[in-house]
């Protein structure tokens, strides 16, 4: 691993990226083989939010390419050592982790960002779910995506998903007079 100034010795960081950046290894690099997408592997020695890194893509995107349709993405992983439990990363992390959860499944992202989240221990995470057979069919992939994907492969941390179901409440809408909502009452014609 190399020191992202040395891969990429002409960046210039803006004042924002600058701390950032002086905390980054870069791992690899990827080019597609059409050269439409480079992806850059980092790892970073401290904690900072997934916006930062897009942040980085988009400047560095601009900076060696131009005008050019290529795509940047930098893929982050951290070393953070003993630093964090997987309840702190989670709270730290966790406006991050809903915006990547949108692009991937709206439906994980409403479950996690709707349900009650509490830490029995601190490396196990409980959520409330609704026990309907459509958030029952997305508990797979959200446990995988949160310990496999993000805590233990992005973060190096150990972290157990339990899904905690709970009766699903259907609402109803309460019944609303047709004067409240601005409409009139259809006259009989008869």
């Amino acid at each position: 691993m190399k020191a992202f100034s040395e891969v990429f010795p002409h960046f210039q960081a803006t004042a924002a990226e600058q701390a950032l950046v002086a905390c980054l290894l870069v791992e690899r690099v990827v080019v597609s083989d059409d050269m439409s997408r480079l992806t850059v592997y980092v790892v970073s020695r401290s904690f900072a939010e997934r916006a930062a890194f897009r942040a980085l893509a988009e400047e560095m995107r601009e900076q060696l390419f131009g005008k050019r349709n290529i795509q940047v993405e930098v893929r982050e992983r951290f070393q953070l050592g003993g630093d964090f439990t997987a309840e702190q990363l989670f709270r730290a992390y966790q406006d991050s982790l809903l915006e990547e959860l949108r692009g991937r499944s709206l439906l994980a992202a409403r479950i996690l960002e709707r349900g009650k989240v509490r830490f029995p221990s601190p490396n196990v995470l409980l959520c409330d779910v609704e026990d309907m057979s459509l958030n029952r069919s997305v508990m797979q992939d959200l446990r995988r995506y949160l310990e496999e994907e993000v805590f233990e492969g992005r973060c190096g941390l150990k972290m157990e998903f339990r899904p905690n179901y709970v009766p699903f409440e259907k609402k109803q809408l309460a019944e609303v007079p047709a004067e409240a909502l601005g409409g009139r009452q259809k006259e009989s014609l008869i």
